[in-house]
């Protein structure tokens, strides 16, 4: 009898440690997903953003829902959005949702490209061609695209006079081409300086379908979580670039962190409960 109680009693602890396991893994995921990127802006354009760029396309086709996406890992991008030098350096994954469909017969050039006037641009900070429109169905993430370019983020000279309060904008541009470009008819890129998008779209019969832009650069500040922005709105001629006026917290790793050590502490409490 004594064997049979002990055999229930240990069933018994071993279907509530699962349940609280359960519970635990329940209550971590939802913050680790809200960790991956947030709607609401990061960054704003400060009172040091003198010279200030115009972009050349804008926001083209940025109704809500976006025909275009990117989401970097800690914003889900807007068109006019500022990010800091460090929140665009990390590597975004793209989607696109086209009304024409995106099948396996479908292929699109994506870019990003640094459109300021001077006499080394635009720069080309991404371009991949041929992509397939049903790779862009999900969460594409650009390595995959098999680039010509591969991702680089703003990275504008440090020290040179004018710099330190350039308000740069890059520009994101998907073009659906007319059809698959063999590889030996694809432009050469020797390059990533003075870069003709508008050439290279061209040659792979490329019709922009959508394009958005952020601004970024070393006079961007991240919005802390704990002071609302105050900042005026910084106007772009004949775009108007909108500053952030609305507070997101910024510490959503912080919470992230905090969250995993509950769940680690949930998952030791478990182990201790079932011994």
């Amino acid at each position: 009898v004594e064997t049979l109680n002990s055999i229930a009693m240990k069933v018994s602890l071993s279907l509530s440690s699962q349940f609280l396991l359960a519970l635990a893994c329940i209550s971590y995921l939802p913050n680790l997903v809200a960790a991956q990127g947030g709607d609401d802006p990061i960054a704003e354009a400060s009172e040091r953003c003198t010279n200030i760029q115009t972009p050349a396309l804008g926001c083209l086709n940025d109704e809500d829902p976006p025909v275009f996406t990117v989401t970097y890992p800690d914003v889900n991008l807007k068109c006019k959005f500022a990010l800091t030098l460090e929140q665009s350096a990390k590597e975004p994954t793209v989607s696109l949702v086209d009304s024409t469909g995106t099948g396996d017969d479908d292929f699109y050039t994506i870019m990003l490209v640094d459109t300021a006037d001077s006499f080394v641009h635009p720069i080309l900070h991404y371009g991949a061609s041929n992509v397939r429109g049903s790779d862009l169905a999900g969460e594409l993430v650009l390595a995959d695209a098999n680039p010509f370019s591969g991702y680089r983020g703003p990275s504008p000279p440090k020290g040179l006079p004018g710099t330190e309060s350039l308000l740069a904008n890059y520009e994101w541009i998907v073009a659906k081409q007319e059809a698959f470009v063999e590889a030996s008819d694809l432009p050469v890129i020797e390059n990533n300086i003075k870069f003709g998008y508008e050439d290279y779209l061209a040659d792979v019969k490329g019709n922009i379908l959508s394009a958005m832009y952020f601004s970024s650069g070393y006079c961007v500040d991240e919005i802390k979580s704990d002071a609302p922005v105050t900042s005026a709105p910084v106007t772009l001629p004949p775009v108007t670039l909108s500053p952030v006026t609305t507070t997101r917290s910024s510490a959503t790793y912080h919470r992230t962190r905090a969250n995993f050590f509950s769940f680690l502490f949930s998952m030791v409490a478990v182990m201790v409960y079932t011994i």
